[in-house]
């Protein structure tokens, strides 16, 4: 084992997480955080310890509300993916899809607003129902094309790195 990754329902909501990163980066092991980015001062402290971060975009960051049922739930996220984008830590931004969710347009405004801020590694991936609450997110098929191929196609062209992880 080279590397531990903190993750879980969200590492930065523990104000212990940039100290147990230290404690095991301490160790000789690299590290890598999986986040929302609610928390950017838990966050910040916790770059400095992080090698790699995976970071869950939910939606455009002014209709977050939408998605997280959470008023202002946008602004942790647009600010801690702007620290991250300054850490010049290795990361990978993500938006899982779920067809009741976003819309076709929606992704691209949220793909728009992530290539202005300067991400270049974004992926979309479908939704699972594994561990899903609400009932009827969980019954909803995903459909057959996660992402048509003209939206593929206008993604592709926005990141240096753009995947689909079905």
């Amino acid at each position: 084992m080279d590397g531990v990754v903190f993750c879980g329902g969200e590492p930065t909501a523990h104000e212990v997480l940039p100290a147990a990163m230290r404690a095991v980066k301490d160790l000789g092991f690299e590290i890598a955080l999986h986040t929302t980015g609610m928390h950017p001062d838990l966050l910040r402290a916790a770059l400095a310890c992080c090698d790699w971060v995976g970071m869950d975009v939910k939606a455009p960051f002014d209709r977050y509300e939408a998605v997280t049922r959470s008023r202002g739930s946008g602004d942790g996220p647009r600010q801690s993916l702007a620290l991250l984008l300054q850490s010049g830590v290795d990361h990978e931004i993500r938006t899982t899809v779920h067809p009741d969710l976003l819309t076709e347009g929606q992704i691209l405004e949220i793909a728009g607003e992530l290539s202005r801020m300067g991400v270049r590694r974004y992926v979309l991936q479908a939704f699972r129902s594994t561990g899903c609450a609400d009932g009827g997110l969980k019954h909803r098929g995903m459909p057959d094309e996660l992402i048509p191929g003209p939206l593929r196609a206008m993604l592709e062209l926005l990141f240096e790195d753009f995947r689909l992880r079905l």
